[in-house]
């Protein structure tokens, strides 16, 4: 059940827990998992993450589609050799909560994208520091207290404070140079114009790094407004154009090459680096079309992982799936995410050449083995477990609905029983020595059917 086969020792045996480590690190996302590590009666180490409030038997069966499909894959040969989809394993316990094999050696994207950030906002603090040092009191006092008849002091702290304060983007140096430089003589509107400059770039400094969410309305907003959009509420009213214009000033400030960088150091040797882009780029493929197949939503860069050493993608969280991105309330439109950085990382040719090569066969494959797939998928659907329908309305439809799960259920563990149900119907036949046996003997379990079935329609 734990695709760690290779972990399981000689002799066989299943590995059982040996004991939990004492420390427990809880993740600062929405529903706080718990990263947990088990040690193995093989005296390994086990890493889960386990998570509450939700019921994994989706990702579950996502994992078992992707088992499938990678079996698909190793089966082609050639050209497709050595491709396959990162998987895990997922147990869910009972449903509200379930243990998700922790992938070592990954790391979501966002991490990138978040360090950028950080470097930013360090960079621009330690500027406007500098520029707040150039600008300090004990300038402006000497200069005001008249020891600089020379004019040289005023001049130079002006330097200093309009070059820092258009590192920290506020004046640019040739508008802040002649005005400051035109008062240099005056001794005491030097030293006002320094602490104002001084004030200026401690307006520069941002307080805070920006979330995401922040920029974004931070950049639609007055968009919105010069459009005479006022009220936010109504996202479907918003102009696609000026969502476009957003999103290409957002691309624009944002590096396009962090992962394509990040693929780079990771790698010892050009060759190395060769082969771990090759990985990557048939990597994103393989999932790429497998998310689009199975409507795989949500994809952002906390469920996006990659294994900086191989390029290998692992996608995490198959919660909104078969397309029900669709249906969210900001619509999902796109069949799978190749944004700026994803692109950038692909290589030279980009979405050209081999990606694309790599999409086509992989897709190619899917359809060939499309009823497999459709089969496997279809039991999904039909599946009580996982719920297709994120907004109940009512507390009777919820009831309904729990019904019918119930009722699929008993269903389910029916056609389980059946197939023993009957051997041992034929076991009892060929014990039976009188046909008189038998007859009682099928007569007892018609009548088991149908209280079986009477119970059904009773539901």
């Amino acid at each position: 059940h734990h695709h760690h086969h290779h972990h399981q020792s000689s002799s066989g045996d299943l590995v059982t827990i040996h004991a939990f480590e004492p420390s427990v690190q809880i993740l600062p996302t929405k529903t706080k998992p718990k990263k947990l590590t088990l040690v193995g009666s093989d005296g390994q180490r086990y890493t889960y993450l386990f998570k509450g409030m939700e019921d994994l038997h989706l990702d579950e069966r996502i994992m078992q589609f992707l088992d499938v499909v990678n079996v698909m894959l190793r089966r082609t040969g050639g050209r497709m050799h050595g491709f396959r989809a990162r998987h895990y394993s997922v147990t869910p316990l009972g449903q509200r909560s379930g243990l998700i094999q922790w992938v070592d050696g990954t790391y979501p994207v966002y991490n990138l994208y978040k360090k950028w950030q950080q470097r930013e906002f360090e960079m621009a603090r330690l500027l406007t520091a500098a520029g707040n040092n150039a600008a300090a009191p004990e300038n402006a006092e000497g200069v005001s207290a008249g020891a600089a008849a020379s004019a040289v002091t005023p001049a130079a702290a002006a330097i200093g404070v309009a070059a820092t304060t258009a590192a920290a983007g506020e004046v640019s140096a040739s508008t802040a140079m002649p005005g400051l430089a035109a008062t240099a003589t005056s001794a005491a509107a030097a030293a006002a114009s320094t602490t104002a400059a001084a004030a200026a770039s401690n307006a520069a400094q941002p307080k805070a790094m920006m979330r995401p969410s922040e920029m974004f309305f931070g950049k639609l907003m007055p968009a919105l407004k010069e459009r005479g959009i006022t009220s936010v509420a109504a996202r479907s009213k918003w102009p696609s154009d000026v969502l476009r214009t957003v999103f290409g000033q957002l691309s624009s400030e944002t590096p396009f090459d962090l992962l394509s960088r990040e693929l780079s150091v990771s790698s010892v040797s050009p060759a190395d680096w060769l082969k771990t882009t090759e990985a990557f780029r048939r990597s994103m493929a393989v999932m790429s079309m497998i998310g689009y197949v199975i409507g795989l939503g949500d994809r952002h860069l906390d469920n996006v992982l990659v294994d900086y050493t191989t390029g290998e993608v692992v996608h995490i969280d198959y919660n909104v799936c078969f397309d029900k991105g669709a249906k969210l309330r900001v619509p999902e439109t796109v069949p799978f995410r190749l944004t700026q950085n994803f692109q950038h990382a692909l290589g030279l040719t980009g979405v050209e050449g081999m990606f694309r090569n790599t999409c086509e066969s992989v897709l190619r494959l899917l359809r060939r083995n499309r009823e497999t797939l459709l089969t496997l998928l279809e039991a999904f659907v039909y599946d009580p477990l996982v719920d297709w329908t994120p907004d109940l309305k009512t507390a009777a439809e919820q009831q309904e609905m729990e019904r019918q799960i119930a009722h699929s259920l008993l269903a389910a563990r029916i056609t389980e029983l059946k197939a023993p149900l009957e051997d041992s119907a034929r076991q009892l036949l060929s014990l039976a020595a009188s046909a008189q046996d038998a007859i009682e003997l099928l007569a007892g379990q018609a009548q088991t059917a149908a209280a079986l079935r009477e119970r059904l329609d009773v539901w």
